[in-house]
């Protein structure tokens, strides 16, 4: 797994003597069999790219996660709010009610236009035959696509489906953060909206002291000693994230919120959580998580998205 802070920006040649191992291996290795007491050629390959947001970006040859066209697993598309000065693109299922782009007034979630490597392909030829840098950078743009991804001389890697999503910075660096930020009203100057999902501070330092009791009497093996969570979350790492949303969170949450419904909400995340960290997945799993998702998603967008109707 690459970390992505720590990489230099001219990614291809940091990983060139990988590339040329790789090489090497596909064409075959001599290697000697214990078993048979024989020499065979051992051929292998690269089938799968892992690390964090960032350096995924990087190794894709992406736009990320601030694109118009950011997701490196699908051609969804942003908006910005032109109207407040935003600039980041958000990537809202369902569009601002005045927003109009010939693709109708939401995508569904089951159905997204999925990344395929044909695709990428054609947005890299596409941009390498424009004749200016102007319309290069329009390809770029509504494609998601910057440049060719690492890793390419061999082709055993589908740059559409060779980079799952890293849980750790998905759930924990991510979504859960951004869940308390809104939960206490600390999440990029917003307040609710029409909504009522803030917990007022009372309750909040409520849950900071009762966070702080409940690791007095759980082992450490299970956990770390997790300070108070409404004081000083600065020492909270993705474990102690984790251990509160999937442990803490049903229980310290529950007749905190002024309406059920986002105590509900809160919970179904932790469920997501739960299955996808299942050291087994059936058919019917993947297919009750997938429902789950977007149920999920869905309700995340009525509670929380603010002044979507203007961009």
């Amino acid at each position: 797994m690459i970390s992505g802070p720590k990489q230099p920006k001219d990614l291809g040649s940091f990983l060139a003597p990988l590339d040329d191992e790789l090489v090497l291996l596909a064409a075959g290795i001599p290697t000697f069999h214990t078993k048979r007491s024989k020499e065979f050629e051992m051929h292998a390959y690269c089938i799968l790219e892992l690390g964090d947001i960032v350096a995924m970006e990087k190794m894709l040859g992406i736009k990320g996660h601030n694109g118009f066209c950011p997701c490196r697993s699908c051609e969804i598309t942003g908006v910005r709010m032109k109207s407040l000065g935003g600039k980041v693109y958000y990537v809202p299922l369902t569009f601002p009610s005045n927003y109009i782009d010939g693709k109708g007034s939401s995508w569904d979630p089951a159905a997204l236009p999925v990344r395929t490597q044909a695709a990428i392909n054609k947005a890299l030829v596409d941009i390498s035959d424009a004749e200016t840098q102007i319309a290069k950078n329009k390809i770029s743009m509504a494609t998601g696509i910057r440049e060719t991804s690492a890793l390419t001389r061999i082709g055993s890697l589908d740059h559409s489906r060779s980079a799952p999503w890293d849980w750790m910075h998905l759930f924990l660096e991510n979504v859960a953060q951004n869940l308390i930020k809104l939960w206490i009203g600390e999440f990029k100057g917003l307040d609710t909206g029409t909504e009522d999902y803030k917990l007022s501070g009372v309750v909040w330092q409520q849950i900071g002291r009762e966070t702080k009791e409940a690791t007095r009497s759980i082992p450490s093996a299970f956990v770390r000693a997790l300070g108070n969570i409404a004081e000083d979350r600065s020492l909270f790492t993705a474990e102690s994230w984790c251990f509160w949303f999937l442990h803490l969170a049903p229980i310290l949450l529950c007749g905190r919120f002024k309406k059920e419904k986002y105590y509900i909400h809160a919970c179904d995340f932790v469920r997501i959580m739960k299955i996808s960290l299942r050291f087994t997945l059936t058919t019917d799993d993947v297919d009750e998580l997938e429902a789950l998702i977007i149920s999920w998603v869905k309700r995340y967008e009525r509670y929380v998205t603010i002044m979507i109707n203007q961009v």
